[in-house]
């Protein structure tokens, strides 16, 4: 079964979400986790807006984060 972007944009939101809390207890782990909070509150206005290319660009740039 295909995955819509409707549907994976947000589960990387909260993947994503999730590893913010593990760099802010890291020394020097605040510019990341500042930058993750950025990429998410860029896919929500994204998802907002409707916008299915901002969307796609804040899912890419969502998958780039990893722990």
């Amino acid at each position: 079964m295909a995955d819509t972007l409707a549907a994976a944009l947000p589960r990387e939101m909260v993947r994503v979400a999730s590893l913010i809390p593990f760099y802010r207890q890291v020394e020097n782990g605040g510019l990341a986790a500042a930058l993750m909070q950025a990429s998410i509150d860029r896919a929500q206005e994204a998802i907002a807006s409707g916008d299915a290319v901002a969307m796609l660009l804040a899912h890419a740039d969502l998958q780039g984060y990893e722990l």
